[in-house]
């Protein structure tokens, strides 16, 4: 049986959803396994910290989960079953790197950027989606990002789905606004947390925003060639000032000897 999930995270019962995903990210980062190699204390809190925000996030799920781990226990105990060798034919564990997780190939590191890609995150209609959506999905596909914001700023809050979170996010990515386009993702993740594709387009995201970082550290370097050029700039300008005091003066003394 999991720990109390707002005990695991770290968090007051009741949280926010932002909260909550502060929360989890911040113990996700803390315990994954990129950061602990073959540390087993670390992936079991990976473990815990993983099974938390699920069962935060989709409790219905984790309920029949509940049922479902129980009935197996019955079963196992009933026919002396081993419980370990059925859950691994069952493929309830899938191993990511060191640790590993029940919740249906959820891949914690696609959403922090250790994944590899895989998927085109481009939009692409679906069955279900509105003419708003269609026409920015059109947009987007044309490079017309700017339209695609357009329309998609029109959508009322009630209609504002993860798919909606999703398209506006590549549209401001498109435009250049990794910011925004970011806190849009995210969003979309919050909202269906296994789909990949979201995923994957925050990864795009984020390596465009350190990208765009590193770019302006690189661009605010002292660069010592410059710094030598101002030097030497200086002193060839000192020392047009010092000849220019030296005309003035003797050319006022020339003038009062006369």
């Amino acid at each position: 049986m999991i720990k109390d999930p707002y005990q695991v995270l770290g968090i007051s019962p009741g949280a926010a959803p932002d909260e909550i995903k502060r929360a989890y990210r911040q113990k996700a980062k803390e315990y994954h396994p990129d950061l602990h190699p073959n540390d087993p204390i670390a992936a079991q809190k990976m473990n815990e910290v993983n099974e938390a925000y699920d069962m935060l996030q989709n409790p219905e799920k984790y309920k029949a989960k509940q049922e479902q781990e129980a009935r197996r226990q019955q079963n196992s105990q009933q026919y002396g079953y081993n419980q370990q060798s059925t859950n691994s034919q069952n493929g309830r564990y899938q191993s990511y790197g060191g640790w590993t997780s029940d919740f249906g190939g959820y891949d914690f590191g696609d959403i922090f950027g250790f994944g590899t890609a895989q998927y085109n995150t481009a939009p692409q209609p679906m069955n279900g989606d509105s003419a708003e959506l269609i026409r920015a999905i059109r947009a987007i596909q044309n490079r017309q990002y700017e339209e695609a914001v357009a329309i998609l700023s029109n959508v009322t809050s009630n209609y504002r789905n993860d798919r909606w979170y999703y398209i506006n996010s590549y549209a401001y990515n498109g435009l250049g606004d990794t910011a925004r386009a970011q806190d849009l993702i995210e969003n979309a993740i919050q909202m269906k947390p296994d789909n990949r594709i979201y995923r994957q387009l925050y990864r795009e995201i984020s390596q465009n925003v350190r990208n765009e970082s590193a770019s302006y550290r690189s661009s605010t370097t002292i660069s010592p060639f410059g710094f030598i050029r101002k030097i030497i700039i200086g002193i060839i300008g000192f020392r047009l000032l010092s000849m220019l005091i030296r005309l003035l003066f003797y050319g006022f003394g020339t003038g009062f000897a006369h």
